[in-house]
């Protein structure tokens, strides 16, 4: 049976409730409000009225398209990160693009002094590993060290492109060697009805070692495309500033 009047327990904002109209209703012993007038509906009044409708508005519209960004931002790190692991199957590929990447947005025209030393920091690890991997492999990345240097260099261009230091596109073309690849394998992939997470050996690196060409000189074509993409992007980068 509903609970009494006499037993209905009130909050401390029961007398705010009702001053403003609010219809009460008892929910688990307690009077809480369920409607106001108006039906719930946001109204404006006053000389100021569409200013103050435009601020309400924009101000949802900016908390939403945050949310988004975040949503976005996460999503892109866990998909660099698992590239970065798939592109691991050749010797120096993951380690030299690293120290590329890493090494081109250190020195980006304008970079800020922490993302700089941060930049200079990931590639000199890489140069430093990359003797144990190339041209003979002593020494491997796994997939700790993969995903590491994939999460390093994602926050580095991340954190460029928040600043406004890089531009969006410039980022697309420093990281284009590995994105391509990556991009068209695994679509390639899907569309033939495949799992794209399972591990496979149908990326263009690996058709290339298998069709004879050495792990170096995959790697140093990998480097060169890399390279030209990198002055591509400063160059455009500068003439659009």
């Amino acid at each position: 049976s509903a609970m009494s009047d006499s037993t209905t327990k009130t909050s401390p904002l029961h007398d705010k409730h009702t001053a403003l109209g609010a219809k009460m209703a008892d929910f688990g012993g307690w009077e809480m409000p369920i409607e106001y007038p108006g039906g719930g509906v946001l109204k404006l009044s006053g000389p100021d009225v569409l200013a103050r409708g435009r601020r309400t508005v924009v101000v949802d519209l900016k908390n939403a398209m945050e949310k988004v960004g975040y949503t976005a931002l996460v999503l892109a790190a866990v998909y660099v990160v698992n590239i970065w692991n798939f592109m691991d199957g050749s010797n120096g590929l993951v380690a030299s693009q690293s120290l590329l990447v890493a090494g081109v947005l250190a020195a980006w025209p304008g970079q800020a002094a922490d993302l700089r030393l941060a930049g200079l920091v990931l590639s000199a690890a890489c140069l430093g590993f990359l003797p144990f991997n190339l041209p003979r492999a002593r020494v491997f990345l796994g997939d700790a060290g993969s995903h590491v240097l994939g999460a390093g260099v994602f926050a580095l261009a991340a954190t460029s492109w928040r600043r406004g230091t890089v531009p969006l596109p410039a980022l697309g073309l420093l990281g284009s060697a590995m994105l391509i690849d990556s991009g068209l394998t695994l679509a390639g992939r899907a569309l033939r009805g495949r799992r794209i997470w399972r591990a496979h050996r149908e990326h263009l690196y690996q058709y290339a070692v298998r069709s004879g060409h050495s792990h170096a000189a995959v790697c140093l074509a990998y480097a060169g495309w890399t390279l030209g993409a990198a002055a591509i992007a400063i160059s455009l980068s500068l003439a659009c500033s």
